[in-house]
């Protein structure tokens, strides 16, 4: 026969199973978050977009499975192999959700997805530079390059359709006195869009910013002394249109860089002539017009 602390014992764990027993049997509900698995979608569609990462589920059942369910969510596998291109309504199943027979789904939230599904295609799109800086104020950009200048993009059509060129990645061009920058530099992709080609080579050229002015300047006979004879011109001086940089403009002598002469040949005899004005023009300088282009030379016996 048992002796009195047996029977205490076995009363202890007769209480405990059916308190267990009972508890097991309860039920209860919660809201229960699920990853999304996607499965199925078609290689030429992309989903413009977010598709979401997680739903609800209001389940119920026994405190026990809530308590696993809750510790373990199941995988929601959304299945789009369906898609087409456009607006495409996905209901979501209660039947769906992968959960034990003895668990019951109550409903799920939400009840359905709208997804917008675009054609994938491939174009050529032109590459557009894309910088900021450069050599300063007085230099003007003459040419902005990149090689190679069209890339294959892929994605969306709808996206694709909207773009006129890619953009590179934003360079920045320190201030200095070069006409000439070479760099390699990336493809800033829109999301969702894709390129074999990741860098591309750039070349920005600059020119000198110039202004046409006009100038008076005096006309120098060459050689200074013409065999003792005494020369004479009419006018003494004459303008130029010239191009001239900017820089050298703001120099105080710049008239003294464009130095006029009249060459007169020893052989020349006395009396009036008229000769050509040569000019020196300097670098980076273009010489538009002279007025007038040649002067009365007078040649007396001396």
């Amino acid at each position: 026969m048992f002796s009195n602390w047996q029977y205490r014992v076995l009363a202890l764990v007769l209480a405990l199973s059916c308190w267990y027993i009972v508890t097991g049997r309860e039920k209860v509900e919660t809201w229960a978050e699920m990853p999304v698995e996607i499965i199925g979608a078609p290689e030429d569609l992309a989903v413009r977009g977010d598709v979401p990462t997680r739903i609800r589920a209001r389940i119920r059942g026994s405190r026990a499975l809530i308590r696993s369910l809750v510790e373990q969510p199941p995988v929601y596998t959304l299945d789009l192999s369906s898609l087409t291109p456009g607006e495409n309504v996905i209901p979501l199943e209660k039947e769906s959700v992968p959960v034990s027979m003895a668990l019951e789904v109550m409903e799920i939230e939400p009840l359905g997805l709208t997804l917008t599904a675009d054609k994938l295609i491939t174009v050529a799109l032109p590459v557009r530079p894309v910088w900021k800086g450069g050599p300063g104020e007085d230099y003007e950009l003459t040419l902005a390059e990149a090689a190679p200048g069209e890339v294959q993009v892929h994605g969306p059509e709808q996206l694709l359709g909207k773009l006129m060129d890619i953009p590179t990645l934003e360079r920045e061009i320190q201030d200095s006195d070069k006409s000439e920058y070479v760099y390699e530099v990336g493809l800033a992709l829109p999301t969702g869009v894709t390129s074999k080609i990741v860098k591309v080579g750039v070349r920005l050229e600059y020119t000198l910013k110039t202004k046409t002015v006009w100038i008076r300047l005096p006309v120098r006979v060459l050689p200074d002394n013409v065999d003792g004879r005494v020369v004479s011109l009419v006018p003494k001086t004459i303008q130029i249109q010239a191009e001239v940089p900017l820089p050298l403009l703001r120099e105080t002598d710049f008239k003294d860089r464009f130095p006029l002469s009249v060459v007169v040949p020893g052989s020349m005899k006395p009396g009036k002539h008229m000769l050509p004005v040569s000019v020196k023009v300097p670098e980076g300088c273009i010489l538009l017009k002279t007025v007038p282009e040649k002067v009365e030379v007078y040649i007396k016996k001396g």
